[in-house]
């Protein structure tokens, strides 16, 4: 169930994004940051597929990630090691 619920969750993300490299035009908005957590996550959880096979959500996602902020979001080890970082 929640497999299906976040693929239409991203089936709407992509198409919020025809057309745009943010949620929100203009700066950097707290919509992207929710959905660079949620990005990340699926990241984490191995099922960068989901990400990919959207073409929209694959190229805001590789957009985010050149941030200088994203290189301080946790790793899978960090998580595991619980070595988080502070903001």
């Amino acid at each position: 169930m929640l497999l299906s619920e976040s693929r239409a969750a991203l089936d709407a993300l992509d198409a919020a994004l025809t057309g745009n490299k943010k949620l929100i035009v203009g700066e950097y908005s707290y919509a992207d940051a929710h959905w660079t957590a949620v990005a990340h996550f699926i990241d984490l959880a191995g099922k960068q597929s989901l990400i990919d096979s959207r073409a929209n959500v694959k190229a805001w996602h590789d957009k985010v990630k050149e941030r200088p902020s994203y290189a301080s979001l946790p790793s899978l080890d960090d998580i595991k090691q619980k070595q988080l970082k502070t903001a």
